[in-house]
């Protein structure tokens, strides 16, 4: 099996199930919040900024269109108005763990095919 076909796939999967990642640095936005929800421990936003993913300013900006394309939510910490955490929908987690089965199926095949040869 050819790697580039796979990885067609998976540029095809993104195009179609993952619309709203722009760039890198969204991916890596959505990948940090993905990451922290999952572990049981919703991102706040200073943790975010302090990531080192991009600037300020381009982190504010990207963060802000991911919030109004509903693939982030943005809600205040109980006790402590002040502290804003982030958290993917329901949605936004079942196609990344979709997306990761792909992922998986191609790296899997790939294996496999070289093995054969």
């Amino acid at each position: 099996m050819d790697i580039f076909y796979f990885l067609r796939k998976v540029r095809e999967f993104e195009r179609r199930r993952l619309p709203f990642i722009k760039s890198l640095e969204d991916r890596d936005i959505v990948l940090v919040i993905g990451q922290a929800q999952v572990r049981g421990n919703p991102l706040a936003l200073k943790q975010l900024l302090l990531s080192g993913i991009a600037p300020t300013a381009t982190l504010h900006r990207r963060l802000t269109r991911l919030v109004d394309a509903g693939v982030v939510d943005k809600t205040f910490r109980n006790g402590d108005r002040r502290m804003i955490e982030l958290t993917l929908p329901l949605p936004v987690l079942k196609t990344f763990k979709g997306y990761a089965r792909v992922l998986a199926i191609a790296a899997n095949r790939s294996a496999r095919s070289k093995g054969v040869r």
